[in-house]
């Protein structure tokens, strides 16, 4: 099946994936159906928001100029936007409910994107061989760009920042490494909530594809 996903059809592509999915639980296949619930839902997101339009060419002057009629007028787009947002989250996140992969594909960002922003903002490292160690990078080009060793340090802090941000996603708690900054410590206090979330919305994820 093939619909539009403009804003005016995509209500067709909804309906007919909601009665595929319906027949499919009758039929007892269980995965199609929660293909055609992702489908149905996706279509369901197309409808949410009506596309922009910032002119119209038949108007004269400040008039061609409709971008607040979409907004605030006409279309009332303002009053979509926030359902927007988390449509799109809630698809790209966990698939809906139905994409575990989806989930685990987010952590993954969400450890990596966290560890490059504590290489930045700074982390304190206590070693029991060596002395404490402050990772801070600035953004400046300088020599060290061309130093290979240089570069073998960096990957090894981004080990450390790696690490200090798969126990701060997991809320296990900092042994060798703590935040040094009010930066940090409000960038790790936003990882937590959102591992937080997404590992729960994985195991609910994957629990209802179980359950089915």
């Amino acid at each position: 099946m093939n619909f539009g996903k403009s804003f005016g059809v995509a209500s067709f592509g909804e309906d007919a994936y909601r009665i595929a999915k319906i027949q499919s639980n009758r039929i007892g296949d269980f995965d199609k159906s929660a293909d055609y619930y992702y489908l149905e839902k996706c279509f369901r997101g197309y409808q949410i928001l009506p596309y922009p339009y910032f002119w119209n060419k038949h108007e004269k002057g400040i008039k061609k100029f409709q971008f607040f009629d979409y907004l605030f007028f006409q279309d009332k787009a303002y009053k979509n936007i926030f359902p927007k947002i988390m449509d799109l989250i809630f698809k790209y996140s966990i698939g809906y409910g139905e994409k575990p992969s989806y989930a685990i594909r987010s952590l993954l960002l969400l450890i990596v994107g966290f560890a490059f922003m504590y290489m930045f903002s700074g982390i304190e490292v206590q070693s029991k061989i060596s002395e404490t160690k402050i990772i801070n990078y600035n953004f400046y080009f300088g020599n060290d760009l061309f130093s290979f060793s240089h570069w073998i340090q960096v990957f090894k802090d981004f080990g450390t920042s790696l690490y200090f941000s798969i126990v701060t996603c997991t809320t296990f708690g900092h042994v060798e490494a703590f935040p040094t900054t009010l930066g940090t410590k409000i960038i790790s206090s936003i990882q937590m909530f959102l591992g937080i979330t997404l590992f729960g919305a994985w195991t609910a994820t994957l629990l209802r594809k179980f359950m089915k």
